[in-house]
């Protein structure tokens, strides 16, 4: 249990230093289908606790629905990938897998702390993923990537600028 979040991590470190897009894809489709298949065998034989880490009924769930839903995302960008070729995938695919490996420790940790930590890495790993057609209201516009950083996380700061426009009448 302990491995599958390293290994997501090491794909996404490989991704950032890849120069190709087809390898970065079969990196991201690669812990993708291992992804899903180690939460399969988790639904048939679940792992014993390690430490803070336990798999509990809940966080199956929730890792079942993760894992389905990031592979159904990485087979679409593979034709995504080949439609946007030139435009650069590193962060995007590096981020996507940052996420799965938060999203994994969200779902596997009994510590609230480490939680707190897990949910926070995944504003962090998709915030770069908000702002991937890089616009600069992407970045600046109430509501989108610098606010969602900032209210996506459990210790958002209160800073006025990223209001929602209802509480500023």
């Amino acid at each position: 249990m302990l491995l599958l979040p390293l290994l997501i991590h090491i794909a996404a470190l490989l991704c950032f230093l890849s120069g190709s897009a087809r390898v970065r894809w079969l990196l991201l489709l690669g812990a993708a289908v291992a992804h899903a298949a180690t939460v399969g065998w988790f639904l048939v034989d679940p792992p014993s606790p390690i430490g803070w880490l336990r798999l509990d009924a809940l966080g199956l769930l929730f890792l079942a629905i993760t894992s389905a839903l990031f592979l159904l995302v990485s087979i679409y960008l593979g034709g995504e990938a080949r439609a946007a070729a030139g435009r650069p995938e590193r962060v995007f695919a590096g981020s996507l897998l940052f996420f799965l490996a938060a999203m994994t420790l969200v779902t596997t940790t009994q510590h609230l702390g480490l939680i707190w930590v897990a949910v926070e890495a995944t504003t962090l790993a998709s915030a770069p993923l908000i702002y991937h057609h890089r616009t600069r209201t992407r970045w600046k516009q109430p509501g989108n990537t610098w606010c969602y950083a900032r209210w996506a996380s459990p210790s958002h700061c209160s800073a006025p600028s990223c209001w929602p426009s209802r509480l500023l009448t």
